[in-house]
This record gives structure tokens, C-alpha cells and sequence, in this order.
């Protein structure tokens, strides 16, 4: 049995005798202990209590005392929940954590479990401080602590080189800056991997792409109101605007949300006033499916206006319906049309051009990691602009019409592997790089 106080055993058997466990006026360390207990003793309803319990009633007291409770839960099998908890609350503003005076207490793996997270909003340069401080702290000799890194002997290299060892491949060394590098890197050259150093040299010294480091940026500062994404997401999305494949400094984007279906309704009018200047980007949730679909236009919805003629003629008087050699949807008689055979009117219609517009299809609403990517073939068919339209990308690859829409791969690279879709929920932002 573990060791515990009287107050906590009397909680205990109250717990058992009568079903009842009230926690009202106990201090945050009690129940803290009971949670201890409870996780050899006590059935998971009452863990999971406990749990709830201490993140919705005793936040105060939770941000008090982060150290002293991560070494506790993290010995706690059955404690994931505040465990995620506490390591999400820490990530939204890790600096103010590492700055605790305890902080040089807590356990290396803990911090590596921090440094494994990409949700955490930190520069790639503070996480490397902070790693230092804390190791130089734990493994390296007290003369060593006391004076600069320049005095440090072998000693104190090879203790420290083990204690970082397990942090290098979860650190984005390519983010960090020349000067920074200069002053906070290349004093601890050897204690890092010497092709890592080399790699990262080369790369700041004459901007060869590196070949070590392939870890994407850390998501952590990306703010995006969405419904549909997370952070995750709207980072690798982030990537797809940049053009970028493994790596890069970290961009700052601002997401600012203009539309939301569920809020302002599927009314076109809102939509088109809401987006008429700026770079957009589309977010869709397909109804009755895990698929998340949408697309990026940079040229935004300039040219869009209120006043628009948009009719449907009857597709069955139409011949050699489809993508022609012009490279657009036609009836045969050259009369421009989408593919589901709407007619636009005469008041505006006109393809806009551009090599960054892109649409993707997330497959999994959880999972970041399944998603098809497709960019415009040619330039010249990138976007095509009507009165009337909601979205247009390649006149087939993906349209929408209100709360209705369709794929057909044709001017974009690839098949999103979805066809004809009802939206439930749709929203746009405008993007910004800051």
C-alpha cells in the first residue's frame, strides 16, 4: 500500500463505505495523494474523477505547482488525462514554465517529452537555452557550473554530450539564426554530432539545403479559428503555401477566419463580402464523411461582385460535354460551362491566373498524416472567376456552389478521390504572412 496521510485514508474509506468522495476543501496536495492512492487502489471511475477534478476545479493551484505534480502523474499509468493536460497547458506558454525557479529539478525525460511535441510555442533558439541550462544544471561538474562553457573540460563535455544525446533529433537546429548559432551553438560543438554541425554550417554559411535535420516547424504559434482543422493541420498547410518540403525558418501566417457557414449561413452574398480582398483559403467538411477537402487561392475574390446571372441549362442537350482542347468545360458549342453543366451569366466571367494556388483533401479528421496535395498544372487555368461563384479551381478539379459541389480532376496534378459532395461545414480565412 503507498504511503499516505490520515486525511487521504479517511477519503478513502469514505469512498468505500459509502460511495461518496467529496473533495470540497481539500487542499490541491491531499488530493493530489489521493489520486496517487486511488491509481493502486481504487477503480479508474474514481481515477478519472480525481482527474477532472483537480484540472477544472484547481487550475490555480495546478499552475503553481507544475513540477512537483508532472514527476508525480508521469509515474501514473492510468493518469494520461491530466498527464496530456498539463503538458498542452505548458505548450501554450512553455517560456513562462521554464522560467519556475524548480525548473532545474524536473526530470530530463519529461523536458525530452516537451521537446518531442510540436504544439509547442517556442523559438527553436529558447528551446535550445533552456535545454542547455537544464543539462548544465544536472550532468555537468559544480566547477563546471560556475563558470562559462570556455572553461568546461573534457569531463564536462562527455557529461553533458550524455545528457543531450537523447534531445538532438528533436531539436530544429536549421531554424536557428547565424547569430544565434554563432553565440549559443558553437560553443557546445563538441558535445553535438559532428555531420549535424557540419550540415548546419554549410547551410547557414552558403544556403545548401541540409540533409540531416527533415523535422517540420513547430506548430505551436500558428493560430487558426477553425471548426474544422487544428494547429497540425494549418501547419503543413502553412508548408503547401511556402512551397516548402522538409524544412524552412519558421513563417509566421496569420489566419483570420472571414466566413463561417454554421455562423453567418450558406448565403452567398455574405460569403463574397466577407472574402473580397486577400488570399483565401478554403476549409470543407464533407457531410457523412472524414474527408476534409479545400483550397488556396492567393489572387483571393478580387474581381467577385453582387450583382451576378447565374442559370442551369438542361445538360441533355449538350454533346462532347467536357475538359477540351482548350483546356476548359464547354457544350460543344463554346459556351463556357462547369462541369455540372451550369452556364455563367454574361455580367463577368474570365480565368485568373496563377502558380501558387493549390487544393487538398485531408482523409482523416484525427490524422494529419494521410492527405493528397494538388497543384496547378498550368498557370494559365489555375482559377476560373464568374459572377455568381463560391469557389473555382481548374473549372473541374473542385467547384462549389453553395452547400453543393463536385471533383473532377483536370487542371490541378492530382485526384482528391472525391466526386460530387454536400458541405457541412464550411469556412474561409483570409491568409497573411506577418
Amino acid at each position: 500500500m503507498p504511503n499516505i496521510t490520515p486525511a487521504v485514508f479517511l477519503l478513502i474509506l469514505r469512498y468505500i463505505y459509502t460511495g461518496v468522495l467529496d473533495l470540497t476543501n481539500q487542499s490541491g496536495f491531499n488530493i493530489l495523494a489521493l489520486l496517487v492512492a486511488a491509481d493502486e487502489l481504487i477503480p479508474n471511475k474514481l481515477v478519472n474523477y480525481i482527474q477532472h477534478h483537480l484540472i477544472n476545479e484547481e487550475s490555480s493551484w495546478l499552475q503553481k505547482h507544475l513540477v512537483i505534480i508532472l514527476h508525480t502523474v508521469f509515474k501514473l499509468q492510468s493518469c494520461k488525462t491530466i498527464q496530456d493536460h498539463i503538458m498542452k497547458t505548458i505548450c501554450k506558454n512553455p517560456k513562462s514554465f521554464f522560467e519556475l525557479k524548480d525548473f532545474l529539478t524536473l526530470d530530463k525525460d519529461i523536458y525530452l517529452k516537451l521537446v518531442m511535441r510540436n504544439d509547442m510555442d517556442i523559438e527553436e533558439i529558447d528551446t535550445w537555452k533552456y535545454l542547455v541550462k537544464l543539462g548544465t544544471e544536472q550532468s555537468v561538474t559544480s566547477k563546471g557550473k560556475s563558470k562559462d562553457v570556455i572553461n568546461w573540460g573534457e569531463n564536462d563535455f562527455a557529461s553533458f554530450k550524455k545528457f543531450l544525446d537523447p534531445f538532438i533529433p528533436y531539436i530544429r537546429f536549421h531554424e536557428i539564426s547565424r547569430n544565434d548559432f554563432y553565440f549559443h551553438i558553437r560553443p557546445y560543438k563538441k558535445a553535438i554530432p559532428e555531420d549535424l554541425y557540419e550540415d548546419l554550417v554549410t547551410y547557414l554559411m552558403a544556403n545548401i539545403t541540409p540533409k540531416v535535420s527533415k523535422l517540420p516547424s513547430r506548430y505551436g504559434s500558428i493560430n487558426i479559428d477553425s471548426m474544422i482543422i487544428e494547429k497540425d493541420k494549418a501547419a503543413i498547410i502553412t508548408n503547401w503555401i511556402e512551397k516548402r518540403t522538409n524544412f524552412a525558418r519558421k513563417p509566421v501566417y496569420q489566419f483570420k477566419l472571414t466566413y463561417r457557414a454554421s455562423r453567418d449561413g450558406f448565403n452567398y452574398e455574405n460569403f463574397i463580402h466577407n472574402n473580397s480582398n486577400g488570399a483565401i483559403l478554403w476549409l470543407i467538411k464533407i457531410s457523412d464523411s472524414e474527408n476534409i477537402i479545400g483550397g488556396y487561392n492567393p489572387l483571393g475574390l478580387r474581381n467577385m461582385n453582387y450583382n451576378y446571372n447565374y442559370k442551369n441549362y438542361n445538360v441533355d442537350c449538350m454533346y462532347e460535354f467536357g475538359c477540351d482542347e482548350f483546356n476548359h468545360y464547354c457544350d460543344g458549342y463554346g459556351n463556357d460551362c462547369d462541369y455540372n453543366g451550369n452556364y455563367y451569366g454574361n455580367n463577368y466571367e474570365q480565368w485568373e491566373t496563377t502558380n501558387d494556388s493549390f487544393i487538398f483533401c485531408f482523409e482523416d479528421v484525427k490524422s494529419s498524416n494521410n492527405y493528397a496535395l494538388s497543384r496547378v498544372k498550368n498557370p494559365s487555368t489555375a482559377i476560373y472567376s464568374y459572377d455568381g461563384n463560391w469557389m473555382n479551381f481548374g473549372n473541374a478539379d473542385l467547384i462549389l456552389n453553395g452547400q453543393n459541389g463536385s471533383c473532377t480532376q483536370c487542371h490541378y496534378e492530382k485526384n482528391l478521390n472525391v466526386n460530387n459532395f454536400v458541405v457541412e461545414e464550411l469556412e474561409t480565412f483570409v491568409v497573411q504572412k506577418t
